[in-house]
């Protein structure tokens, strides 16, 4: 018989938390009510899960008096805590609540009393302590592998500014409640949850009262202490610590749901596998890194999507979509023998949704997308330039393969100041005014162009087989070489044209054109008119002048190239491409 759930409220906590029970069969679990602010809302939620029997209620009395359910998650903001949490345990359910419990000690204290008062289950979602690698660590410090727990440090901090709700004291804002109380857990995890006997900390306050950061060092039996950081305006390291008589423990980042950690002992170095094949970064940097090895079309992604990494809509979207394309195929007049076979490399789950979410309102119009796309990968032979002008291809180079080499930079960049993936796509130095009477070189730029572009797809497409979920990144397009060839101006903007609806469906969360002369914004002005509207709101063009303060806004100076005033040392051997001669034949 299943445990009957019911979800108060449908925020994004609450989707986080709904989408992974939904991995689990409903004989054990099973979501029978939800209730929000507004009907309109746990409507749409039920929608987005498909739970078609499951009730919707406006407001939160409703749900407490639901005589089906048994236990209710409560996952709306944290000054709604208590309210809500106290309101369900007198009604006799029991309570998983997200965290923080309370607000402060009064409300914790009165949450837990009210528990205890009903004899019913309450439980704060510290989520880290369910993971197997967290079960790992406090297995090893219970075993005495690394000796008696002397100290610990964990830091955890990005630039957290433009969350509202962390700034607003009525929101229960704060690094402490938001962030602090995953550094405290692992320090308490390590320290088998004695209760500190003395607190020192310190830290600063924006003007609304809400904690920016903090540093608190804790003292506990025998002089062991943990030393923990937060913060709402740098990037910290976001790793943990714990140190022993007899070794240490390493929890990298993000040590909060790390899926790996090392174990260092004297005299020999042990490493946990990690839970998953390797990070979104890792698979980025190989496909960058490591040429392809044929020239056939890419199958990377799993062909399903692992349970729980989409939504039921989204699952049932892309299934209709895979019968479409099945009675599709069976068309030759709509399949070239190209094409037919691009095709049957993006079946999977992943790219399907991909054009799904571009075009959201027909299943049909997303097939018709999916459909162009491959007759262009086909027809523009995307696969073989890519063999022959990926970055790193065999050497010794072709002309063709110097000239690319010498204007063109498309990979990884890093990590932006949300946590998500980057990408660059820089522009070369080259001089095109004359490549007008040179066919061969012009499309030379555009087959560029377009190995750049399958450089992106490719990465996002191996992150998504990585981490086994749908992967989106920004696009940074570093304008600052461009020539004043109109011909290249039009070039390029059809080539952001073709980012979304024809080479990269839904890969990118946002585009900044950054470094844009005045000539391009003037043709940008003429032309992004035109782009689809899904397409031209992810679009922002800034100004060679207003350039550095926009990268500074996404981007944190050590995670940023050199080439674009940041301090990331790896592109160094790209350096400044000299023009290509009028005249090269390739």
């Amino acid at each position: 018989m299943s445990t009957n759930w019911g979800i108060a409220s449908c925020g994004m906590i609450s989707h986080d938390f709904v989408n992974a029970m939904t991995t689990l069969p409903t004989t054990d679990h099973k979501v029978v009510a939800v209730a929000a602010r507004s009907l309109k809302s746990a409507e749409e939620f039920n929608k987005k899960f498909g739970f078609e029997t499951a009730k919707a209620y406006e407001g939160y009395k409703s749900l407490a008096h639901d005589s089906e359910v048994e236990v209710v998650y409560v996952g709306a903001i944290n000054p709604a805590h208590l309210e809500l949490a106290t309101m369900m345990l007198n009604a006799g359910k029991h309570v998983l609540c997200e965290k923080p419990l309370g607000i402060n000690v009064k409300q914790t204290k009165e949450i837990i009393e009210c528990a205890r008062k009903n004899k019913k289950f309450l439980m704060e979602a510290v989520w880290s302590r369910t993971l197997p690698s967290y079960k790992k660590i406090s297995q090893v410090i219970k075993d005495g592998t690394i000796g008696e727990v002397k100290n610990v440090v964990a830091t955890f901090g990005f630039p957290l500014a433009r969350v509202e709700r962390l700034m607003k004291k009525d929101m229960g804002g704060g690094t402490i409640l938001d962030l602090g109380i995953y550094t405290v857990q692992i320090a308490q995890l390590a320290m088998a949850a004695e209760k500190p006997s003395k607190i020192a900390a310190t830290g600063h306050m924006n003007e609304e009262g809400v904690d920016l950061g903090i540093s608190a060092s804790m003292v506990y039996s025998e002089g062991r202490t943990a030393t923990i950081v937060t913060s709402a305006e740098a990037k910290l390291p976001c790793d943990a610590v714990i140190v022993g008589t007899k070794g240490m423990i390493r929890v990298p980042e993000p040590f909060w749901c790390t899926s790996e950690h090392a174990l260092r002992k004297v005299g020999t170095s042990l490493v946990f596998p990690s839970m998953v094949s390797e990070s979104f970064a890792d698979a980025a940097r190989r496909v960058c890194q490591v040429p392809p090895v044929s020239a056939e079309p890419l199958r990377v992604e799993p062909q399903r999507a692992p349970e729980g990494s989409l939504y039921q809509d989204e699952r049932q979207a892309v299934e209709a979509m895979r019968s479409l394309l099945k009675a599709d195929l069976a068309d030759d007049g709509h399949w070239s023998e190209g094409a037919r076979a691009e095709a049957a490399a993006h079946q999977d789950d992943f790219t399907l949704l991909r054009f799904v979410k571009s075009r959201p309102e027909s299943a049909a119009k997303a097939l018709e997308m999916f459909r162009g796309a491959m007759a262009h990968r086909s027809t523009n032979s995307i696969n073989e330039h890519y063999h022959e002008l990926h970055p790193h291809a065999q050497e010794p180079w072709s002309e063709r393969q110097q000239a690319k080499a010498a204007h063109y930079f498309g990979g990884y960049g890093g990590v932006d100041r949300d946590g998500s993936p980057y990408f660059v796509v820089r522009i070369g130095q080259a001089d095109v005014s004359g490549f007008a009477r040179e066919p061969d070189v012009m499309a030379l730029m555009v087959q560029a162009d377009f190995v750049n572009m399958e450089t992106l797809f490719r990465t996002v497409r191996a992150g998504s087989a990585a981490t086994g979920s749908f992967m989106r990144a920004r696009i940074i397009v570093d304008l600052q070489g461009f020539s004043w060839s109109a011909i290249r101006h039009v070039g390029v903007i059809q080539g952001i044209m073709k980012l979304g609806p024809q080479v990269f469906p839904e890969g990118a969360s946002k585009v900044l054109l950054v470094n844009a002369p005045g000539i391009f914004a003037a043709a940008w002005a003429i032309v992004s008119p035109l782009l689809p509207q899904r397409s031209r709101d992810k679009c922002r063009l800034v100004s060679v002048r207003d350039t550095p303060a926009a990268l500074d806004e996404v981007i944190a100076s050590d995670e940023l190239p050199a080439f674009l005033g940041g301090s990331l040392e790896q592109t160094a051997s790209i350096g400044r491409a000299e023009p290509v001669p009028v005249g090269l034949k390739v």
